[in-house]
């Protein structure tokens, strides 16, 4: 099973995944990156850089190449394991870690369909690998916003920590509905620069 993967990081994930909701099979897309998260540790996952170099550590070659517009990234298995192919320098640099989230739930959607439990047709796939995608952005930032609400907390005058409190929330709240929309942002952001280049 999966003897051509050259770390067992994923599989094993995957399995235990399968243990876990296996009597309520499949979980949601939430779930699952929850799931992965906790699993990984969300600290090693929270930028392009450090998801790049995770992905090296568990068998996942990352490469950089000229793609077409419309082609965000893409991933593929070979014989010595899986690769995940990038845009020049990421891609669009508001999007780039939601599309290796992308890719990567990709990539685990073909190691469940070895280990029997698909998670669904391949139709829905895109759409599934986008909720994943969105809900592990989600979870970083509302993990992370943690840190910054300790520090509104820490404020000693109580005006200032009510003003800390609302910038922290607002810029949390800016960042969440962010992540869910990323595509639709990543039009916006892309627009612009298309129109300079011509």
């Amino acid at each position: 099973m999966l003897d051509f993967v050259q770390s067992r990081a994923l599989p094993d994930f995957c399995a235990a995944v399968v243990n876990r909701h296996g009597s309520a099979w499949p979980p949601t897309e939430d779930q699952l990156a929850r799931d992965f998260l906790k699993h990984f540790g969300i600290a090693r996952l929270g930028s392009y850089d450090a998801l790049v170099e995770w992905c090296g550590t568990v068998g996942i070659a990352v490469s950089t190449r000229e793609l077409p517009h419309d082609l965000r990234g893409f991933n593929y298995w070979h014989e010595s394991g899986m690769s995940i192919v990038m845009p020049i320098n990421g891609g669009c640099l508001i999007s780039r870690e939601h599309t290796l989230f992308h890719e990567l739930r990709e990539l685990l959607d073909g190691i469940f369909g070895y280990l029997g439990h698909p998670i669904g047709d391949r139709d829905g796939l895109e759409s599934r690998a986008e909720q994943f995608a969105a809900c592990a952005r989600i979870a970083i930032v509302v993990e992370s916003s943690k840190d910054f609400f300790q520090f509104a907390g820490d404020v000693k005058n109580p005006l200032g920590r009510v003003c800390a409190y609302g910038l922290v929330g607002a810029l949390t709240l800016v960042l969440v509905v962010g992540c869910a929309r990323v595509r639709q942002l990543e039009v916006q952001f892309e627009a612009p620069q298309a129109n300079q280049s011509t």
